[in-house]
């Protein structure tokens, strides 16, 4: 592929992904052209190693040698330094952020936050602390002052004292701890007391509004958010200094903020731990400018777990689909790649995959339509959001389906449709039977083999044949009455009346008059007045 090209970089990343489909996130890292396998073993690297080669030669993709490192404890990758202690930053990148001359334009500070963005990850209320700095980006707002240099000087020092942070264990719970302040949201990501990332994020004026409790929830939101594939499909618990968060899942929610919020928290398998104001104070510092103060302390534990993850694994129960999809899974069938079995559970890129046991389908479908989460939302936002955590074959058919048969969207909601056209009255006969009348008499004494009548009439004379007919019967049949008793004695009319019996709106009745050259006219539903003397 040449250079330059604007998809060349997605074509080329959706390439590796594609090759390296089976190895991706279990033991290889691609990011572009740049490849890591890593294991705990050296016997198990040995193996990897060998496999992806193997793929590389199979798909004619080339590594040079001289930039191949192989069998390493410790290496740069993508900027980080990797080794059995965590992941720490790269020396080099560091002495170049110290070094940096104070920012003279717009251009030159996007290039230091840049850089030290990298990184944020690592340092500890980087949002609040590039505050000053990044308000600067705005538009005529560029005059650097007293504020700025310490701001500038204080990320530079914390660049340099940057942690090193720990590899993630998916054998063991998270913790994420949040917090919110006054003008900022923070999180801590560990293991075992180990941080395994930090995030700070300043608020904007929008969101600085919010109340206290919204906050707390979005700082929750934001941090499970950012940490997605880390948290998804494993169990971590959340602490937090907010009391009432424990009744997360309990409470009415009283905006569409919170509702909008809670949905991005389907899908995760957390419990809530409160947490005192003065032992969350890593995340409290991630979240709090100097000088703020303290809320007050109360003591409460409660743990949430999703009840729908026991159901998801009934729904499974006695599904041959599920099973068939299970097994090709767990004996790496190319077929289900995109498939993952992880604690019981499957998943279809990243969404749960919901069996056809139970009513779990339907209870979801519910839960998201019907409940305040939902608010009886359209057909295409219910969709997206069912389909945003989980996964069935023909979930879009079922929603629409649900949403056509709910009672208070069909009587409430005003109608998408255009509205029905005039009535067109029927034109007066100018010459006798070119304009005809049909239609049945039912409900009659059985008279030999015969209970049904079929009237024909002329809408000029008021002239009618009454025709007696066996019920059931078929288009094809009254066709071949209407042949044998009307056309024989006054030939093809130029229109005929009848009303919506199927017989008349069938595809033989439409093609019948088409090929020749007749007019059928449909009265209007439920006014038989239409149909003229027929009737009387």
């Amino acid at each position: 592929m040449p250079f330059g090209l604007t998809n060349a970089p997605a074509s080329f990343q959706s390439l590796m992904n594609s090759v390296f489909q089976a190895f991706l996130r279990k033991s290889v890292l691609v990011f572009f052209d740049d490849i890591l396998v890593y294991n705990k073993t050296l016997s198990e690297h040995k193996v990897h190693l060998r496999a992806v080669l193997e793929l590389m030669k199979q798909h004619e993709l080339y590594a040079k040698e001289s930039k191949c490192v192989i069998g390493k404890q410790q290496l740069e990758y993508l900027g980080h330094i990797i080794s059995a202690e965590g992941v720490s930053t790269d020396p080099d990148k560091v002495a170049a952020m110290k070094n940096w001359p104070i920012p003279t334009s717009i251009k030159q500070l996007r290039g230091f936050l840049g850089s030290t963005g990298y990184y944020r990850r690592f340092v500890k209320g980087y949002g609040e602390i590039s505050r000053p700095l990044t308000s600067l980006l705005r538009k005529g707002a560029f005059t650097w002052g007293v504020e700025a240099t310490k701001a500038f000087e204080q990320l530079k020092t914390a660049m340099i004292s940057t942690p090193v942070l720990a590899l993630p264990d998916y054998t063991i719970p998270f913790i994420l701890e949040t917090d919110a302040s006054a003008l900022g949201v923070g999180a801590l990501l560990m293991q075992r007391g180990r941080p395994i990332a930090f995030m700070s994020k300043g608020l904007s004026s929008k969101h600085q509004g919010l109340s206290t409790y919204e906050k707390e929830l979005l700082s929750i939101v934001l941090a499970t958010q950012k940490w997605y594939a880390y948290l998804q499909g494993h169990h971590f618990v959340i602490k937090t200094d907010h009391q009432c968060l424990k009744y997360l899942l309990e409470q009415r929610l009283s905006t569409l903020l919170q509702q909008k919020w809670l949905a991005k928290l389907l899908g995760l398998d957390y419990e809530i731990v409160y947490k005192k104001g003065t032992e969350n104070r890593v995340a409290d510092a991630l979240s709090r400018l100097p000088g703020e103060v303290n809320t007050g302390e109360i003591s409460a534990i409660s743990q949430l777990k999703p009840g729908w993850t026991q159901e998801v694994l009934d729904s499974y129960c006695g599904d041959k689909s599920t099973q068939e999809i299970t097994k090709g899974v767990v004996t790496g069938e190319t077929a289900y790649a995109q498939y993952e079995y992880t604690q019981g559970l499957l998943r279809v890129n990243g969404r749960i995959y919901v069996g056809n046991a139970g009513t779990l389908k339907k209870d979801l479908i519910k839960e998201l339509h019907d409940e305040p989460i939902g608010g009886h939302s359209g057909q295409e936002a219910t969709i997206k959001k069912l389909s945003q955590f989980f996964f069935w074959p023909k979930m879009k058919d079922e929603v629409i389906e649900y949403i056509k048969s709910c009672d208070l969207c069909q009587r409430l909601k005003t109608g998408n449709k255009f509205p029905g056209g005039l009535l067109q009255p029927l034109p007066i006969s100018e010459q006798i039977w070119q304009e005809i009348s049909m239609d049945f008499i039912e409900g009659l004494p059985q008279s030999g083999d015969k209970n049904y009548i079929m009237v024909v009439i002329d809408r000029m004379t008021k002239v009618g044949h009454f025709i007696a007919l066996a019920h059931p019967f078929t288009a094809t049949t009254v066709a071949q009455v209407f042949l044998d008793n009307i056309y024989k004695l006054h030939g093809l009319p130029n229109s005929i009346v009848t009303d919506r019996d199927k017989l008349f709106t069938s595809h033989f009745w439409k093609e019948l008059f088409k090929l020749v050259g007749m007019k059928l006219n449909i009265s209007t539903s439920y006014h038989p007045q239409v149909m003229d003397k027929r009737n009387d």
